[in-house]
């Protein structure tokens, strides 16, 4: 499998659909992701993941939401943890 997005390719629209559903409306994972900023480009199945989350969790959860969709081939995850300090 290439290990890289190709840059030049058609968006499949109905994936990104699919993709933005998992990511902001399926109820056991938009929770953890709602206060967070994700952006996402899709590309023939390539997925590049960006933005900020909270933690390493949310980081996770973000990538394997996206990893159960049929059509996503490739995820670059490039989420920024961001820490927050108590007190």
């Amino acid at each position: 499998m290439d290990t890289q997005c190709s840059t030049l390719s058609r968006i499949d629209t109905p994936l990104n659909d699919r993709i933005h559903h998992a990511l902001t409306e399926s109820s056991h994972i938009a929770p953890y992701l709602q206060r967070q900023r994700l952006h996402y480009i899709e590309i023939d199945g390539c997925v590049v993941l960006k933005g900020t989350v909270e933690t390493f969790h949310e980081k996770q959860v973000a990538q394997e939401a996206i990893r159960k969709i049929d059509g996503v081939v490739q995820i670059d995850n490039q989420l920024e943890v961001t820490w927050r300090k108590a007190g």
